[in-house]
């Protein structure tokens, strides 16, 4: 198995949509029960794509199988905070790859002129807040009853990253 991490290209926008689909049907670690529509990826690919913003995709002989985005905030006070966006498909979890996607994400965010990173997770997601948390992410506070779930509700972590630029 050789995974190989790069950047997301046009090309990807098919692929990459069925992956955020197969994890959002999941409904564990996505914050909808299915991808957008093809012509939303389509834009937000382009966007990231015209304007710098880090969005890797890992490969696995071709087929893509896990992604990592950092997009803007979006208010402009907050230009400097970008927000992640993450998953695997579940065959290749705790094999290296969420790790290796958010280093290349990471790597990328300074610059394009992310500063502090921003994500949630829920908080029965021990996997990938360890990973946060081993990659310089901070706990900032819990929102408690944030996501509906079909047993009741669900609280999530708020955890932020500052970049090494500010140290």
């Amino acid at each position: 198995m050789t995974v190989s991490i790069q950047d997301i290209q046009a090309e990807d926008v098919v692929p990459f949509r069925i992956a955020v689909d197969r994890v959002a049907r999941e409904g564990r670690f996505l914050a909808s029960n299915e991808a957008p529509s093809l012509d939303a990826v389509a834009r937000f690919v382009s966007t990231n794509l015209e304007f710098g913003y880090p969005h890797v995709v890992a490969l696995v002989d071709g087929a893509l199988v896990g992604w990592c985005d950092i997009t803007p905030e979006g208010r402009p006070l907050k230009r400097h905070v970008g927000l992640l966006g993450i998953g695997v498909l579940e065959p290749w979890r705790r094999r290296g790859v969420g790790a290796a996607l958010l280093d290349a994400a990471l790597a990328r965010a300074t610059a394009a002129g992310f500063l502090r990173i921003e994500l949630s997770v829920r908080t029965d997601n021990h996997a990938a807040i360890a990973l946060y948390r081993k990659r310089g992410f901070v706990e900032e506070g819990v929102k408690r009853m944030a996501i509906r779930v079909p047993d009741g509700f669900g609280d999530v972590l708020m955890m932020a990253y500052l970049s090494p630029a500010l140290a």
